[in-house]
């Protein structure tokens, strides 16, 4: 050691309290003993504990009494580098000076491990970055992000935003610009495979589309440039939804049974979800309504002789009209406001743009299992809340009210859609050929 690391290095010893031994001396290296001496004792100050046995190395030692090995060394242009070791837990004397010496070695060959670890850091770090980015601009981040600031300004916007990340769960941390119509394809095949209908795959498929024409849009922050696919998707050509068809008077006896599972249900009125049941089942059947509509109900939407639906609760986005039957008005007394101060039937079912509120699934939920029992009690295997609506337009239909009225009580836009709801039986039919006047020929 020169004369001034000499002088350095003992008061450091002794400023740690290492005492010098019998002869007087102080180590002139490192030891387990002035190490244990740095971990527990302050200086209030960073310094460095240069080892006398292995040129270069040394021992770090912070503030707060942390360490750290360090090797300084000059490389063969006569550069001088300081390399990390690792920290004072992870070596021992012995340790960190057989780790320096292997490091001195490589040296003489001509490597430099100081310039290599920075380069190697510079590499992750470039990496890191590369998957920071790809992770932003994933099908998933998008959906979340971006795609949901438009979403969530439509009714429909929660609903879509749940079929995409249900339904293509295998392509959503996948980045936009790598899902190819093989992926999709792939991926509609399987669902396909395993029985999804073909109308749930055709909405799957409509929403990811929908969702990658607005990725397009936005290509300065997501980079797709263009559609995976510009073509209907193999897995869904020729697979075209089997629309049901299923009303109260398709099968003789269904009306029947259903109302007697009703007049069960009454008997236990304020019991579970009974009553909520019965307003919603009555109210349905006799107006046509649709259940967001029902549990979107408020007070000042109600008048005497029919119901005002502002238009943006409607599904048309147009001022809905309601009339009421005596049926209907007896089933409006069967569920009170529950909010006065909104005047809601069913508060926070909706929220006050006709988005789903914060109670949405819980009272859809509930409805969901109070209808399920009913239909159990009823023994009707395949029949659907919506069918009420298709038995309330069938049943103006069997009393000879035209097509044009049914569009009108309805509230569709399109004839086309009232006809799939107008179901015409068979003995229709044939009541009808059978009483056709005679031609005479």
């Amino acid at each position: 050691m020169s004369a001034m690391s000499e002088r350095s290095w003992k008061h450091l010893l002794a400023a740690l309290g290492v005492k010098p031994d019998q002869r007087g001396g102080l180590p002139d290296r490192l030891t387990e003993n002035i190490i244990e001496r740095a971990r527990i004792t302050s200086l209030g100050f960073e310094y460095r504990l240069r080892d006398g046995k292995v040129p270069g190395l040394a021992l770090h030692v912070g503030k707060n009494c942390n360490t750290s090995w360090w090797l300084a060394y000059k490389s063969q242009d006569d550069t001088r580098h300081m390399y990390r070791l690792g920290s004072g837990d992870t070596f021992n004397v012995a340790s960190a000076r057989r780790k320096a010496e292997e490091i001195r070695v490589a040296v003489q060959k001509g490597q430099n491990p100081a310039a290599e670890k920075v380069e190697q850091r510079k590499e992750e770090a470039e990496a890191k970055e590369a998957e920071a980015a790809k992770a932003k601009n994933t099908l998933r981040a998008f959906v979340l992000g971006a795609y949901w600031k438009k979403l969530s300004h439509h009714k429909s916007g929660e609903a879509d935003k749940r079929r995409l990340l249900n339904a293509w769960g295998p392509l959503l941390d996948k980045p936009l610009v790598e899902i190819t119509s093989e992926d999709i394809e792939d991926h509609l095949q399987v669902r396909k495979d395993d029985g999804y209908a073909a109308g749930t795959l055709h909405r799957d498929w409509a929403a990811l589309s929908s969702c990658l024409r607005e990725a397009i849009e936005q290509k300065k922050v997501t980079k797709l440039e263009r559609m995976p696919t510009t073509r209907r998707p193999k897995p869904l050509k020729g697979f075209k939804p089997n629309h049901r068809t299923e009303y109260l008077d398709r099968v003789e006896g269904h009306r029947a049974r259903l109302a007697q599972a009703l007049k069960a249900a009454e008997k236990h009125i304020d019991e579970g979800h009974n009553r909520m049941l019965l307003f919603f089942v009555k109210l349905s059947a006799a107006t046509g309504m649709r259940r967001s509509e029902i549990l979107g109900l408020r007070q000042g939407e109600i008048g005497a002789d029919s119901i005002t639906l502002p238009a943006h609760r409607t599904k048309t986005n147009e001022v809905g009209t309601i009339h009421l039957n005596a049926e209907a008005k007896e089933a409006l007394k069967l569920w009170k406001v529950r909010d006065s101060r909104t005047g809601e039937f069913f508060p926070g079912y909706l929220d006050e743009r006709g988005f789903p509120g914060p109670q949405y699934d819980r009272l859809g939920a509930r409805l969901s299992h109070a209808w399920r029992a009913l239909i159990a009690e009823a023994k009707l295997a395949d029949f659907h809340a919506h069918d009420l609506r298709h038995s309330f337009a069938s049943a103006l239909r069997l009393a000879h009210v035209s097509i044009e009225v049914v569009q009108k009580a309805l509230r569709h836009k399109h004839i086309a859609s009232t006809m799939r709801y107008a179901h015409v039986s068979d003995k229709e039919v044939e009541a009808a050929v059978s009483n056709l006047p005679t031609l005479g020929l």
